[in-house]
């Protein structure tokens, strides 16, 4: 009995090895979606001041024009959003690294990050940061992110070689490739979209998370950081099947000194949106740190 549990021991012991091998010793394909993590980071780094930095999920990635701010605030735009599978705790832990004083961060979470343990991360996005970004990451997370990594930390090692061995042409769109120089998504211009059905909002709010938000937020607006907190903008159906959970929201993130002000109509473009709202946030009509809601 002993020798057969030290034989179960020896066999997983090997597979660990072998998944570290493959998720870490392996290069990284420089065409997959998540790569571009890698190169938001490295383009952030070298970004001269003033900056202006988007921060959030696929909803900032695919549907920003970061080139047309640049040019209309003559700030220097850099979008970081990518997936929100990667947690908005990881999200702002690895970003909040790269911040200097002055600099204006926009942060347009999906409203998912704020409920259950969405904010943590999952096994599709997660490992991927982990293995193109380094294991420097696992210092900074908690057990929920662990979960996460070890669930899908073999899949994610299986698609980094596929990739490897079948490179990602641009006309995929899911891929390091679709993105412009400011970190916009702009493959996907020209191509006829899908509808895709309203998600409904599921479990309750993570009120530890949110105390972790409300304190991380605190921490940046001291050292000279303005953020601005936009929930993102969703189509009417979507608001209404979610306003209960949304309007939940609202009351807590306004008792954790995350005010929610509303400053256009419920018709808007997310462009038209963004710019006013910054361009009013920047001459300081509002506090520094603030929510702004915009239902289309």
């Amino acid at each position: 009995m002993k020798r057969f549990v030290v034989n179960i021991l020896l066999f997983f012991t090997i597979i660990c090895v072998c998944l570290l091998g493959l998720a870490f010793l392996v290069p990284p394909a420089k065409t997959h979606y998540m790569y571009e993590l890698c190169l938001k980071n490295e383009r952030l780094d070298t970004l001269a001041s003033p900056r202006l930095i988007l921060v959030g999920g696929s909803n900032v990635a695919y549907g920003m024009e970061s080139g047309l701010l640049q040019d209309s605030l003559r700030m220097n735009v850099q979008n970081m959003g990518l997936h929100a599978g990667m947690g908005l705790r990881l999200i702002l832990s690895e970003l909040s690294k790269r911040l200097r004083s002055e600099d204006v961060v926009v942060l347009m979470p999906e409203y998912q990050h704020f409920f259950k343990d969405a904010a943590y991360g999952n096994e599709e996005a997660l490992p991927y940061a982990v293995m193109y970004m380094g294991v420097s990451l696992l210092d900074e997370m908690n057990l929920p992110q662990y979960q996460s990594l070890i669930t899908g930390l073999p899949k994610a090692s299986i698609g980094n070689i596929k990739t490897l061995l079948s490179p990602l042409t641009r006309d995929d769109v899911y891929t390091a490739l679709a993105f412009n120089k400011y970190g916009d998504v702009d493959a996907h211009y020209g191509k006829p979209g899908k509808f895709v059905e309203p998600e409904i909002i599921e479990g309750a709010i993570n009120y530890r998370y949110m105390e972790e938000l409300a304190s991380l937020m605190s921490d940046l607006k001291a050292k000279g950081i303005r953020v601005y907190i936009f929930p993102p903008v969703m189509i009417s159906s979507a608001y209404e099947i979610n306003k209960k959970r949304i309007n939940e929201l609202e009351n807590e993130m306004k008792s954790k000194g995350l005010g929610l002000k509303y400053l256009l109509p419920k018709r808007c473009s997310l462009i038209l949106w963004l710019m006013t709202a910054i361009i009013i946030c920047h001459i300081r009509l509002f506090m520094p740190i603030q929510c702004v809601l915009c239902i289309v």
